[in-house]
């Protein structure tokens, strides 16, 4: 028989699900992240300098294998990951504050963006909102 999992729902209890059925819930969920996603693109794309990669940070898709692949193939642009490893990345409060909090203060060493001359936080976030235009 097909492999299952025990999946928690929220106020509803935990249930054991067939693997296909949760990939296909996750890829759903994924196609409407997608959606979203190119939905808040389009609407500040005039307000943006250039096409430049779009940064994931935190948790969710972010460090799940292929994830930044399938949002690059949905919305047509570069998408790049910055998850920085610590125990707090669980926290959907944390996760993002702390990818955003490395990228500035360390630059996108592990992000391809090369880290700004001497390291400074502002040379840093010109980088950030600058690498599209090079």
């Amino acid at each position: 028989g097909e492999s299952s999992q025990l999946v928690r729902i929220p106020n509803e209890g935990i249930f054991e699900i067939g693997n296909s059925t949760l990939q296909m819930i996750i890829e759903a969920r994924a196609e409407e992240l997608a959606s979203e996603l190119c939905s808040c693109l389009d609407s500040v794309e005039a307000e943006l300098p250039s096409r430049g990669p779009v940064y994931l940070v935190g948790g969710g898709v972010a460090p799940m294998r292929g994830g930044a692949e399938f949002l690059s193939a949905k919305t047509g642009r570069e998408i790049r990951v910055n998850v920085p490893r610590t125990s707090r990345m669980g926290s959907a409060v944390s996760a993002p504050a702390l990818s955003l909090a490395q990228f500035m203060l360390y630059g996108g060493a592990q992000t391809g963006v090369r880290q700004a001359s001497g390291g400074r936080i502002f040379g840093n976030i010109k980088e950030f909102f600058t690498a599209g235009n090079k």
